[in-house]
């Protein structure tokens, strides 16, 4: 079974990342809602390691609430350390996971390697390549769901463009924040913000 490359370079990224952060800032807050460092960690160390069938089964013993089961799943992950969840990373760095395509692994990855560089203040830690499969794939799932209603994505950073509606501006992390639910307005301009938080 083929590797997938691009998720493995993500996935070997944060776990490097999470050997260089002392245990202050593995308890900061990150963007995504009552998750520390570590629980984002967690949760991605979660994805590789529960099988199908052990989430549909907690879920279920959740009456069903996705987000309390992976909040759950992504605490208890957490709780076992920065370092077995390095550890963990890498050991499963190109696993597939079924039915979910390479790219959407990419954004899940990427996205999340941001909810914890930015509170941080990390920049650049994501791979390029890394980076513009998320962008690009980012883009694709937002344009099925504005249809017409597509604004122009320009990164400030970089040539990457998407879309030709009202335009939107910013960094490619902004962007990519922007189009997967993150509030970064602040630091987007163009008459198209307000069609990615619709």
């Amino acid at each position: 079974m083929p590797s997938w490359t691009n998720v493995a370079k993500a996935r070997n990224d944060f776990a490097d990342l999470l050997d260089d952060l002392t245990t202050e800032q593995l308890q900061t807050p990150s963007l995504c809602e009552e998750w520390s460092v570590l629980d984002v960690g967690g949760h991605l160390a979660s994805l590789i390691e529960l099988s199908s069938f052990q989430m549909v089964k907690g879920i279920a013993k959740k009456r069903g609430n996705v987000d309390v089961y992976l909040a759950d799943t992504a605490k208890g992950f957490a709780n076992s350390g920065a370092g077995s969840i390095a550890q963990i990373l890498r050991a499963n760095a190109g696993k597939q996971l079924k039915p979910y395509s390479e790219a959407s692994m990419v954004v899940d990855t990427a996205v999340h390697t941001l909810d914890v560089t930015r509170p941080l203040g990390i920049e650049g830690i994501l791979d390029p390549t890394v980076l513009a499969i998320a962008l690009d794939t980012s883009a694709g799932e937002l344009a099925k769901r504005l249809g017409d209603g597509m604004p122009r994505l320009e990164a400030t950073d970089s040539d990457w463009t998407q879309g030709d509606g009202p335009l939107v501006r910013g960094t490619s992390e902004a962007l990519l924040l922007a189009m997967n639910g993150r509030d970064v307005s602040a630091e987007l301009e163009g008459d198209g913000v307000e069609l990615l938080s619709s």
